[in-house]
């Protein structure tokens, strides 16, 4: 039976959201005079991750099976990960 593991985040990506929304909290409160709520600004972040996410999804894929994949951003992080799969996959 196959089974299916959704991606997770980490306590350590969501406290480096956190950071950058206080972060950018006070830099619009600083320079501009806004006050932004934080969850506000949060939900900017995440949304911003996921759209950037799905370009780089689509980015991987167009590399490695139509372009070169050697432009692909971070390309040797995806190559590590395929060849950690390879491995578990040969160990099953």
């Amino acid at each position: 039976m196959l089974t299916t593991h959704r991606p997770t985040i980490t306590d350590t990506t969501i406290e480096s959201l956190q950071q950058a929304a206080e972060q950018l909290q006070a830099h619009y409160l600083n320079e501009e005079g806004h006050c932004y709520p934080l969850e506000e600004l949060l939900q900017a972040l995440v949304l911003w991750m996921e759209g950037t996410i799905e370009m780089m999804a689509s980015d991987a894929v167009f590399h490695v099976i139509e372009g070169r994949d050697d432009y692909a951003f971070n390309r040797h992080a995806f190559t590590k990960a395929m060849q950690r799969l390879t491995q578990n996959h040969e160990t099953l």
